[in-house]
């Protein structure tokens, strides 16, 4: 199962696209918001579509007048040379996507950030969807990234000093009863190496 990011609808494998360039092989978004996207684009773009159709039709006159099977017949001795030119086609693909990511990762991130802190609800809620589906992909991943997370969380509480000392007291007032509990046994359990201590304090 997974979940759409545009209709928050948790569907079946089969009705994401396959994306060799996601690690899981399949587009985010599912067919029928994809389908619904690309109506909407042609309807505001659809002189657009059709001027650059013509165009391509006058440039490849033989390819316009025979189907796409037959394309394939006269341009390649056999299936597996049409088969390694796609592959080529598609990795060529794949590595022009990474390099726009790289060149507009600043702007991508931004909008990101912007989508995000529009309804940041709604991200919390499917994150925390996603984490209950995905229970073992998630223990893996952060067993993987270790290292990643623990620098991750030290760096943000460097960052956010104010929102630590919040959360702390928060926790210590949610916990307080626990804590004065364990604090009272722990000094009855040894009352003499507490009194050593504050009388060392003074």
């Amino acid at each position: 199962m997974k979940i759409c990011p545009q209709c928050d609808c948790r569907l079946e494998a089969k009705d994401f696209s396959k994306d060799k360039s996601r690690p899981d092989g399949r587009r985010p978004d599912c067919k029928r918001c994809v389908h619904a996207r690309w109506e909407k684009w042609y309807k505001r773009n659809r002189s657009k579509v059709v001027s650059r159709v013509a165009r391509w039709r006058k440039a490849n006159p033989t390819r316009k007048a025979s189907p796409d099977s037959q394309w394939r017949k006269k341009s390649f001795k056999n299936l597996a040379e049409w088969q390694a030119w796609n592959r080529k086609r598609e990795r060529q693909r794949i590595k022009n996507k990474r390099t726009y990511y790289s060149q507009k990762r600043k702007h991508l991130l931004n909008q990101r950030r912007k989508y995000y802190l529009d309804d940041p609800e709604k991200f919390r809620r499917r994150a925390k969807e996603y984490r209950k589906l995905n229970q073992g992909v998630v223990r893996r991943w952060r067993r993987r990234n270790a290292d990643k997370i623990r620098d991750g969380n030290r760096l943000w509480r460097q960052r956010n000093p104010a929102k630590v000392k919040e959360a702390k007291r928060r926790s210590y007032l949610r916990h307080a009863a626990e804590i004065k509990a364990r604090k009272h046994a722990e000094y009855w359990a040894n009352p003499e190496k507490f009194r050593a201590r504050k009388r060392k304090g003074t």
